[in-house]
């Protein structure tokens, strides 16, 4: 996948959540429980599907963040599922590049 440029991701309705240089993510809203995440920094689009995830795995990725779900909600209202779509990437692409790098070590 070629990296999309700034002005590309912005043509395509990606907002960007975190624009520190070790992440860049962008994230477009598809609809209330669908976004997709895009990290520059590894060049990976991520489909984050509200409807794969139950509430006890989202309580999960959102503690590692804040108090609670309910402290994220109050904090971003309407935004409030876009963050946790930006946390879920963090979190799943983490756990898939150390997997990639413990395959190609045992290689």
């Amino acid at each position: 996948m070629k990296r999309m440029s700034i002005k590309s991701l912005k043509e395509a309705g990606f907002i960007c959540t975190d624009g520190s240089k070790a992440t860049e993510q962008w994230v477009k809203k598809c609809s209330d429980l669908n976004f997709e995440v895009y990290e520059r920094h590894a060049n990976v689009m991520q489909e984050i599907d509200f409807a794969d995830y139950t509430e006890k795995n989202i309580r999960d990725y959102v503690s590692g963040y804040y108090n609670s779900l309910e402290d994220l909600r109050e904090q971003y209202g309407d935004d409030s599922n876009m963050v946790i779509a930006e946390i879920i990437s963090e979190q799943t692409l983490d756990d898939s590049i150390e997997w990639e790098r413990m395959g190609q070590k045992l290689i």
